[in-house]
């Protein structure tokens, strides 16, 4: 009808172009200030994280936390990594762009589980890896001029544009760690898989090294 707004509901909010890769985690949030509950066509997600925040908001004591640790260990070491924020997120929310939750598992230290667990409620974007404008706009995060990126924006885009072994070299650079084992730089970006909607390497720099490419994502 005309002049009809329609509100998208758990169940369709998955398939929006303009959801965050919070979404579902959001939703929770919105039920409980709200004061109601998800219905049963929701997003199941929806209804575990509001259960959650539920039995987080009672538990007052250390005793209670670890009790609430104990019933839900994945959900609340993500949760963990989500609200302290810093490094180890910005990190993990990367390497999602780029990576599979076994390789995340292993590079980081974390449980598959636990990954899996941050990408359901927090960065939900393994299922929408092809949907590059999206990406762009909502799991990259786009930065103005006048603002320079955080590194976690660096960290997101490099993953997004040139794949995990360019973001490998960016976080072993922050970390001062140890130089990762990188193969033949001109096969560090794959042009097979990337979409046309990339961007491409600017003129008359072919076979750029890992090291270069991190260098031109910062002022």
């Amino acid at each position: 009808m005309p002049g009809k707004v329609i509100k998208l509901t758990g169940v369709f909010r998955r398939f929006s172009p303009f959801r965050t890769p919070n979404w579902r985690w959001t939703e929770a949030l919105n039920h409980i200030r709200n004061k109601t509950c998800p219905a049963n066509w929701e997003d199941p997600a929806i209804a575990r994280a509001h259960q959650f925040l539920v039995e987080l908001d009672l538990a007052h004591t250390e005793a209670e936390r670890m009790e609430l640790s104990r019933r839900w260990p994945e959900l609340s070491a993500a949760h963990s990594i989500f609200t302290r924020g810093g490094v180890v997120r910005d990190e993990l929310e990367a390497r999602l762009l780029c990576q599979s939750p076994e390789e995340i598992a292993a590079s980081m230290g974390i449980g598959a589980d636990v990954v899996r667990t941050y990408a359901t409620f927090f960065f939900d974007v393994l299922e929408s890896l092809n949907a590059n404008d999206w990406l762009l706009f909502q799991a990259v995060g786009l930065y103005t001029p006048s603002r320079p990126p955080t590194v976690g924006q660096r960290w997101r885009y490099l993953a997004w544009s040139a794949g995990p072994h360019v973001l490998e070299q960016a976080i072993a650079d922050y970390l001062s760690g140890p130089e990762p084992d990188v193969p033949n730089p001109r096969d560090v970006v794959d042009p097979a898989s990337r979409e046309t909607s990339k961007p491409e390497m600017p003129p008359n720099q072919p076979g750029k090294q890992p090291a270069e490419l991190v260098a031109m994502t910062q002022g």
